[in-house]
């Protein structure tokens, strides 16, 4: 397993950090520390989605780089939407 580890290079391990990202902000929806209306849950799956695109500029793969787009497309609108309707809430979006 150590051997495994060492033998990643730079891109795959922000790839991974990307992965890791996404099952984070899937895990805190799942347990409803955030919501789905919660800037910060698309800040999340932008930030995972941007990681794996920069992995993709070693390791290319044109479906990877579509889905990615597509996370990075729809968390963009999703800020966009939600952070007019939630303004002047410190918590908005967290569950109590």
């Amino acid at each position: 397993m150590i051997e495994f580890i060492m033998s990643l290079d730079g891109w795959e391990v922000i790839g991974l950090l990307g992965a890791f990202t996404y099952t984070a902000a899937y895990i805190f929806a799942a347990y409803d520390w955030i919501t789905s209306h919660s800037p910060l849950y698309y800040f999340l799956n932008m930030s995972a989605a941007l990681m794996v695109l920069v992995s993709l500029m070693q390791h290319y793969n044109l479906a990877s780089v579509v889905i990615q787009v597509f996370f990075v497309t729809v968390s963009l609108v999703g800020i966009w939407r939600h952070l007019g309707r939630q303004e002047g809430s410190p918590k908005a979006g967290l569950r109590q």
